[in-house]
């Protein structure tokens, strides 16, 4: 399922937090105004995105969401999410990147910590 990181962006515009059972948790935290990285233009309030990876029970938000987009039955979501987890795992373990459409990319670091870098495309406002 490709479009996962959609998915969670979606929510992010409604909620602060969505899980992805068994992998982690996108949190929205509010972010005050700002300048610019060149300090001349003031940049609203708004969210920042972090990701944790011991936030992985299910709150069901996320399976329910991609129920009523795919027209799928609940368990149906819950076994795509499933198998988004399995496959974007492996590929975290081989390619030490994955990338989330309009949410950001989870990539190792040398060290091999899991960090993430939240999209600039992505609203979470």
């Amino acid at each position: 399922m490709e479009n996962l990181g959609l998915y969670i962006s979606e929510l992010l515009a409604e909620h602060d937090c969505v899980i992805v059972p068994g992998f982690g948790g996108f949190v929205a935290r509010p972010a005050p105004a700002h300048f610019s990285n060149a300090g001349n233009i003031l940049l609203p309030p708004g969210k920042s995105l972090v990701f944790n990876k011991n936030l992985d029970n299910s709150d069901g938000l996320l399976a329910n969401h991609i129920s009523k987009k795919l027209s799928v039955s609940y368990r149906e979501a819950n076994g795509l999410v499933e198998q988004w987890v399995f496959n974007s795992k492996r590929q975290l373990e081989l390619q030490k990147r994955l990338e989330l459409e309009k949410t950001g990319i989870l990539y190792y670091s040398p060290e091999n910590t899991l960090l993430f870098e939240p999209s600039a495309s992505g609203n979470h406002q």
